[in-house]
């Protein structure tokens, strides 16, 4: 009977065994997400200070094999800013309000302010052991999970010599001569050589190919107590390039920029535009000199893309489902739009659809609105085709804001075929991915 019991008791503990193992190599959810993600040196603590040289970022198949998959480690020093490989291609450079520090600054040691980045559609499966990782010294599991449930394992190993050759697929491109940033799905341009704060040119590579951006607009408006009313432009500022950083995941470029408004009063903007297959996405920090509402009787900041004529027959979608179409003309039902605090606006046209997605960052908050203009004979230059369609600008009112910084950040992007109800809030995941990661060193057996 003890023998039975005993037989009873190891079969047990074998079927267990199994079902450990099985669990253990669960498969992955997320190759439907769009978009980029990147995970701190810190969340992966075991390999902090390994030779960035010698890193793999790996996914495992359903063959229970892993594969090199296409990733980037982009060094910030110890302030945070990103270490650059490029100093100021033009603009002058006293004109920057700090020391970029250089790639070579920083050393060839992963550190806990670095940042990994790959897309989350690339992870794979769960290994089950360090056997699907030859010849590396150590592995450190990455499990990512998003809010809808889906999970993804990619891995973090490290070699003493001979790592596996790079994946060699490039989602994007940047040029820095022409200024330009390119993937499947766009090319994007700022005006060479002027190291201008934002785009002057978007052609879709999906959909039709049509050419649909005149260019991101940044107007600041303001009328003082004393004095007559002025607006400045994107053109009035005077700019430097930082630097850029280009990998095969995305490409970031940072420029500083400076607006004189008179004596001892400059307005300062740095701003970080990352590049990346399906999206863009610019961060401005801004930083305003002066409390400007007991000075002013009104001051706004307007932010948005302006449209070519080429888009004439567009839908565009103000933060809600019921579109208005674009023909050059403002009608009865453009002049009649209003919508406070816009989350997002999207153009669905030419076989494709664009959302433009903007947002202050708190502790600032600013009253917003919309602001549309469709009309081919105003006189809204500069640009560089002459009148708005389909412009829409997100308008923030400044006469709360305190002396001090602000950050704004702003995304545009781009889905092939037109707009569905509910695709917004994939743009913002898209835009903004909200994973959780957990980390572990993975062992010889598990």
């Amino acid at each position: 009977m003890r023998r039975w019991a005993a037989l009873l008791v190891a079969l047990t503990a074998v079927l267990l065994w199994v079902a450990i193992r099985q669990s253990g190599a669960a498969s992955s959810t997320l190759g439907e997400r769009t978009g980029f993600f990147t995970v701190r040196g810190e969340q992966a603590p075991d390999l902090v200070g390994a030779a960035i040289s010698q890193l793999r970022l790996l996914a495992v198949g359903g063959d229970g094999q892993a594969q090199t998959i296409p990733f980037q480690i982009d060094q910030r020093d110890a302030a945070g800013y990103y270490a650059l490989p490029q100093q100021p291609l033009v603009g002058d450079r006293s004109r920057l309000s700090r020391k970029w520090a250089t790639v070579g600054a920083t050393g060839d040691k992963l550190g806990e302010k670095d940042e990994i980045a790959f897309r989350p559609a690339d992870a794979g499966d769960q290994a089950t052991s360090l056997a699907a990782f030859p010849g590396a010294a150590k592995v450190t599991e990455l499990q990512l999970a998003d809010r809808r449930g889906r999970r993804g394992w990619v891995y973090l190993a490290s070699y003493a010599a001979n790592p596996p050759p790079p994946a060699s697929r490039v989602d994007v491109r940047y040029d820095p001569v022409a200024d330009a940033a390119i993937s499947d799905y766009y090319a994007a341009r700022l005006r060479p050589g002027r190291a201008d704060i934002t785009l002057s040119g978007l052609q879709l590579r999906i959909g039709d190919g049509a050419e649909i951006l005149d260019r991101i607009k940044v107007r600041l408006y303001i009328d003082p107590v004393v004095g007559s009313a002025e607006e400045y432009n994107e053109d009035n500022y005077k700019s430097a390039l930082a630097g850029f950083k280009a990998g095969p995941v995305r490409a970031i470029r940072i420029a500083e920029h400076n607006l004189h408004l008179g004596p001892m009063i400059d307005v300062r903007l740095q701003t970080i535009t990352t590049f990346a297959r399906e999206h863009m996405t610019m961060a401005a920090r801004l930083y305003v000199p002066v409390t400007a509402g007991p000075l002013v009787h009104k001051i706004y900041l307007r932010v948005g893309p302006d449209l070519t004529s080429a888009n004439a027959g567009v839908q565009f979608y103000p933060s809600r489902q019921t579109p208005v179409t674009i023909d050059g003309r403002m009608d009865a039902a453009e002049r009649a739009l209003s919508v406070n605090e816009p989350t997002w606006m999207a153009w669905t046209g030419h076989r494709a659809t664009v959302f433009y997605l903007g947002r202050v960052v708190p502790p600032n908050h600013l009253p917003t609105t919309l602001y549309y203009l469709d009309d081919a004979r105003a006189n809204v230059g500069p640009d560089q085709e002459p009148g708005a369609w389909g412009q829409a600008m997100y308008e923030f009112d400044l006469r709360s804001l305190k002396k001090g910084f602000i950050n704004y950040f702003y995304s545009i992007v781009l889905y092939p075929g037109a707009y569905h109800a509910g695709q917004e809030e994939a743009a913002r995941e898209t835009a903004a991915p909200a994973l959780q990661v957990s980390a572990r060193e993975l062992e010889a057996e598990q």
